[in-house]
C-alpha cells in the first residue's frame, strides 16, 4: 500500500515502490484511478430535502441510506451561493467565481476545493448556442478535465452525461414533474470517484438553473420538459449505459 496525496492506493499488479515513486504524477494518478474504479459500479439517488429562502438541501442516498449531504446558500439578487456537501466521507465545497471572467467564453464560474484538490466547473459559451448556455457543463480537478452534456427526450425526461476523454463514466436521470419544487436526482456511474464528479455536476446545474430565492410553494408543480434537436449532443446518449451499470452491480 502506497499513499499519494495522502490517498491509499492499492496494488493488484507487483510493482515495487521506488520504481512507482520514480513514475510521472500523471501516470501515478492514472494508476491510482484505475484501481479506485475497478469493479465498483455504483447506483444513487441525490433528493432533495427542504428548500427555504435563500438556501435548499439534499441528501445523497445508495440504497436508502445516507452516504451524504448538500447544503446551499444563497444571496437575493445575486448569483451567488455558497455549497458545501460530503459524499461519503469526502467532503466538497463550491464557491462563485466573484471576479472578471471572459462572458465570450465562459459562464457560471464556480470553484472547487475537494479536500487538498481544486477545481473549476463552468458551462461554456457556445457561440452557436446562445440561447441554451446550461446543456453543456465543464468541470476540471486537478489535472483532469470531464464533460456533463444535457440531452432532453420531453416528457420521457432528461439524461445528464458524463464523461471523462471520451469514455462515459455515468448517467444521471430526473423526472419531468417536479413536486413542491424538490428534485430527485438518479445517478448510474461506474464507480465512488466518478460520483463525486457526477454530484459535482448535479449541483451546479441545480444551483445555476432552478435555485431560486424564494421560500417552497408545497401545491407548486413544475414541468421541466426539453428536446434536444443537436444531432452531435444526442448521438452521445448510450441507451444500454443503465442497463450495463445495473447489471454489472447486480452479479458483482
Amino acid at each position: 500500500m502506497l499513499l499519494i496525496k495522502g490517498r491509499e492506493v492499492f496494488f493488484l499488479l507487483k510493482i515495487k515502490e521506488e520504481y512507482f515513486l520514480s513514475l510521472s504524477f500523471r501516470l501515478k494518478r492514472e494508476i491510482k484511478i484505475f484501481y479506485e474504479r475497478k469493479g465498483l459500479n455504483m447506483i444513487l439517488k441525490v433528493s432533495q430535502i427542504d428548500k427555504g429562502f435563500n438556501n435548499a438541501s439534499f441528501e445523497i442516498l445508495e440504497n436508502d441510506k445516507s452516504v451524504g449531504a448538500i447544503r446551499i446558500h444563497g444571496e437575493p439578487n445575486s448569483e451567488n451561493s455558497f455549497i458545501k456537501g460530503i459524499f461519503d466521507n469526502n467532503k466538497f465545497s463550491l464557491n462563485y467565481v466573484n471576479r472578471k471572467y471572459n462572458e465570450k467564453e465562459i459562464s457560471n464560474p464556480y470553484i472547487i476545493i475537494n479536500n487538498n484538490r481544486a477545481g473549476t466547473v463552468y458551462n461554456p459559451v457556445n457561440s452557436n448556442n446562445i440561447f441554451n448556455k446550461t446543456t453543456h457543463q465543464k468541470l476540471t480537478l486537478d489535472d483532469s478535465m470531464y464533460d456533463c452534456y444535457n440531452v432532453g427526450f420531453g416528457k420521457e425526461g432528461v439524461k445528464k452525461i458524463i464523461f471523462y476523454d471520451d469514455k462515459q463514466i455515468a448517467l444521471v436521470e430526473y423526472d419531468t414533474l417536479i413536486h413542491n419544487e424538490l428534485f430527485n436526482f438518479n445517478i448510474y456511474v461506474e464507480d465512488s470517484a466518478a460520483a463525486l464528479i457526477t454530484i459535482l455536476f448535479i449541483i451546479h446545474s441545480y444551483t445555476t438553473s432552478y435555485f431560486s430565492y424564494e421560500d417552497i410553494n408545497f401545491d407548486k408543480v413544475k414541468k421541466v420538459h426539453s428536446i434536444t434537436l443537436n444531432k452531435d449532443i444526442k448521438i452521445k446518449y448510450d441507451p444500454e449505459f443503465k442497463e450495463k451499470i445495473i447489471n454489472e452491480k447486480t452479479n458483482s
